[in-house]
């Protein structure tokens, strides 16, 4: 009976030594999980081969004139004594450094132009998360600017942030106040060519009548 017991023991310990090995086999892989990895490698060349490369458009130009200026500005500075170099310029530095990389990648980002194609937005909307990082380099650029002036005179500065706050707020306002003048100036053109020609109409029914009534018989 002994014998028997450590017989069955054995055999259950195989068993289940079996199952735990069985068990730990990886599965094999699902065909729809390669399918969709070819597809989307398939759509990727896809778009990249629809990609047009454009050079010299209006963002490039900004982006190259504004790079430009940021390196003439540091090694500008390469020629200055350390004492020169105050809490404004050390501003300007550290403004034109964070301008520097975005408006680079700007500049490469701005020659993509992609096809409507598959898959197409994916790319749009990296390109247009390019655009915001190339706005805030533009922007930090023009910081290092305000403080370059600030650097010279504190009258420029004023000067050129009451100008930018000029541009910003009332040049829209006085455009919308244009754009008004003229809707009203059109609405009053419109009735007057329609009270000139309305009054002709009605009058040439009568004398149609007239012309009816003498044919008859």
């Amino acid at each position: 009976m002994k014998n028997e017991n450590a017989l069955e023991n054995t055999s259950e310990g195989k068993s289940t030594s079996a199952s735990q090995v069985v068990s730990t086999t990886p599965a094999p892989a699902a065909p729809g999980t390669t399918q969709g990895v070819e597809s989307s490698v398939a759509k990727t060349l896809r778009i990249l081969d629809n990609t047009e490369t454009v050079m010299g458009r209006p963002r490039q130009i900004i982006d190259a004139g504004l790079i430009g200026m940021c390196i003439a500005f540091l090694i500008s500075l390469l020629g200055m004594q350390q004492k020169a170099i105050d809490a404004h310029l050390n501003t300007a530095v550290i403004a034109f450094g964070i301008a520097l990389p975005l408006l680079g990648w700007g500049y490469l980002q701005a020659a993509l132009k992609p096809k409507p194609v598959p898959g197409w937005l994916v790319l749009q909307a990296i390109l247009l998360g390019s655009w915001a990082a190339e706005g805030l380099g533009e922007l930090a650029a023009y910081i290092g600017i305000l403080f370059v002036l600030w650097h010279f005179s504190f009258s420029a500065f004023l000067a050129a942030l009451l100008a930018s706050g000029f541009v910003v707020i009332v040049v829209p306002i006085l455009s919308f106040i244009g754009l008004f003048i003229y809707a009203l100036v059109n609405a009053k053109e419109l009735a007057r060519k329609q009270q000139a020609t309305g009054p002709a109409a009605p009058s040439a029914a009568p004398v149609q009548a007239q012309e009816t009534q003498s044919k008859r018989p």
